[in-house]
């Protein structure tokens, strides 16, 4: 199973606890805490997703990591030493099994 963003980025859903569940169609969204995600400098076709960089902001021993996804604004824990530039694009890597997808007419988690 897959994962489609509205702008047509697929991200695998291997490994999600419920995954049969999701064959029952509509549309869902997919929740991910900011320390389940990971970044990369290169694409991995299949598992990452492009953002671009719009705050890196410092937390002590880490930062928060204020990205664009399409539309979408999300944030991403890392390391304080990382020092992400404005501007930059990074290739998301969800940890999916440590993920939640709800349905986006009832918000129930599937």
């Amino acid at each position: 199973m897959t994962f489609q963003t509205k702008g047509g980025t697929s991200v695998s859903l291997q490994g999600y606890e419920a995954s049969t569940a999701l064959s029952q169609g509509g549309e869902s969204v997919l929740g991910v805490r900011p320390e389940h995600i990971q970044i990369h400098k290169e694409p991995i076709p299949g598992v990452t997703v492009p953002a671009t960089v719009e705050i890196d902001e410092p937390m002590g021993a880490d930062s928060l990591l204020w990205l664009k996804l399409e539309q979408q604004a999300l944030s991403v824990r890392i390391d304080a030493d990382l020092n992400c530039q404005e501007g930059t694009t990074y290739h998301l890597e969800f940890n999916i099994p440590k993920s939640s997808i709800f349905r986006k007419d009832t918000e129930e988690r599937i």
